[in-house]
């Protein structure tokens, strides 16, 4: 229902209430650390390096 900001299904005061309350308000996305290619490359490398490791072993 357009105008329902609480969803209970009906428009009231309470939708009212609930648009004032949060009018202006931001939720912006959080920035999330991404890892260079560099660092998965060397975690990469390693990894085939001590798997090389164990077999001659």
């Amino acid at each position: 229902i357009p105008g329902d900001a609480n969803l209970d299904g009906v428009v009231s005061a309470d939708d009212y209430g609930s648009v004032q309350l949060h009018f202006g308000t931001s939720y912006g996305a959080g920035g999330a650390p991404v890892p260079e290619p560099a660092t998965m490359l060397l975690l990469g490398a390693g990894s085939l390096m001590l798997l090389k490791r164990k077999r001659k072993a």
